[in-house]
């Protein structure tokens, strides 16, 4: 077991994921005795969530879905209730693990295109009305370039610097953008990959999702204060989130790419870009994130 344990890393993420969604077919005969998200992670993409979701794993009182991000109330929603349940631990394994812990036991997924996809708000609320959601925010500009070096690592990126990437993007999205906006069970690969500005766009996001919730159904977290003070910020998902407040031994960033290079003029034209739209989320929220230029970031 030892063995096959330390051979699971190697494993190509697309045989774990095919294997994944062969247990949740499995699975699909039992979705009425599965448990039910808590609390939904829904973004923003390269802000943490992968961070916080891995805290959240070694805490004890959290069962994982199968798969981070299930993609349900995006690209999957007409497939069902019953396929998106079939995700996610058996109640019976909730209960096991609550009588050994004393407390609650909760799941969620975090799907950070949700909060970009215009249609997944009120599906969520017609689905789970009383759902609590936490929200990462990370310095868009930083996001941006850091977006556009994760599809270079991936080979979805064939343009050659961030700066092209961020000036071809309303061209490469435009007519995706407005089939998406129209169409609520059509989905983008391209719309999904080359957002890199559009995403950092937060206030419109929220603004969407306000609609439908009420405030105190969210936590929104500044990306760069949860990891200047993970602890606090830690604990205080936990006491959101409804399980007990716990400090952990080491808390690990996940996520991180190595080929960062130095994009000046892409860094200057997304802070320009960015100026109005950050001013605006500030004040959505009523608060000031500290977020640095980059240029002495």
């Amino acid at each position: 077991m030892a063995v096959l344990e330390s051979l699971y890393p190697l494993v190509p993420q697309r045989y774990k994921n095919a294997a994944k969604h062969g247990a949740a077919f499995v699975n699909r005969l039992s979705s009425s005795q599965r448990m039910k998200p808590n609390f939904l992670i829904i973004g923003a993409q390269k802000a943490g969530t992968s961070s916080l979701f891995k805290y959240l794993m070694r805490h004890g009182h959290f069962l994982r879905p199968l798969l981070k991000d299930v993609y349900f109330f995006d690209r999957n929603y007409r497939k069902g209730m019953e396929w998106y349940l079939s995700f996610y631990p058996s109640v019976a394994a909730q209960k096991q693990r609550e009588g050994q812990l004393g407390g609650p036991v909760v799941s969620s997924e975090g799907a950070t295109h949700y909060i970009l996809n215009p249609w997944v708000p009120e599906r969520v609320r017609q689905t789970f009305p009383d759902i609590k959601i936490i929200v990462l925010l990370r310095n868009p500009v930083q996001r941006a370039i850091s977006h556009y070096f994760h599809n270079r690592r991936m080979g979805s990126e064939s343009l050659t610097s961030a700066l092209e990437a961020f000036q071809k993007e309303q061209e490469r999205i435009e007519a995706e953008e407005k089939r998406l906006f129209s169409d609520p069970d059509y989905s983008s690969h391209d719309y999904d990959s080359y957002t890199y500005l559009t995403r950092g766009r937060y206030a419109e996001q929220l603004e969407r999702w306000f609609e439908h919730f009420p405030r105190e159904q969210f936590l929104i977290l500044c990306s760069e204060q949860f990891y200047k003070d993970t602890d606090r910020h830690f604990r205080a998902v936990c006491k959101f989130i409804g399980i007990p407040e716990k400090s952990l031994d080491i808390y690990r960033a996940e996520g991180k790419g190595t080929n960062r290079q130095e994009q000046p003029d892409a860094v200057e034209m997304a802070r320009d870009y960015f100026r109005p739209h950050n001013e605006k989320l500030f004040e959505l929220l009523g608060e000031r994130y500290d977020w640095p230029s980059l240029k002495d970031a």
